[in-house]
């Protein structure tokens, strides 16, 4: 089983067994630490596919305000932290980890729908996790 694990105040996590995505949700952190115990009880040689954002190169924009600036900051470290704390609870767990690069182009629901079939309504998380995964 591939796991996709997209961090942040809201993660997505997709499921893929190799011809369908099995499992998609977008949750909170704590939820999918659950369903990441789930998983390597159920799946214990799954690969976790985790979007790890330490991967980007820190972007400074100097035409935004102080404040603005602040704000952006304070969300990054926070995502940031997310998906260090996956990454570690994964290994504890002894599930296979790969961390992955943030992508900057995202699937919307019709590229979605074109590239995988999935019509279910979803967000750019759940989105963003089944992206990590899918075809892997």
């Amino acid at each position: 089983m591939k796991i996709g694990i997209d961090p942040g105040k809201t993660t997505g996590l997709a499921m893929w067994n190799g011809s369908e995505i099995t499992f998609m949700k977008s949750m909170s952190f704590w939820d999918a630490i659950g369903k990441i115990d789930f998983i390597a009880e159920t799946f214990p040689d799954s690969t976790v596919y985790i979007e790890n954002p330490q991967l980007n190169k820190p972007v400074f924009a100097r035409g935004n305000k102080r404040v603005v600036r602040e704000m952006i900051a304070q969300r990054v470290g926070m995502n940031k932290r997310d998906a260090q704390l996956l990454i570690e609870y994964c290994d504890r767990l002894e599930l296979n980890v790969k961390q992955v690069k943030p992508s900057t182009s995202k699937w919307d629901a019709k590229r979605l729908k074109t590239i995988t079939g999935i019509t279910e309504r979803t967000n750019s998380h759940t989105r963003d996790a089944i992206k990590l995964v899918y075809g892997r």
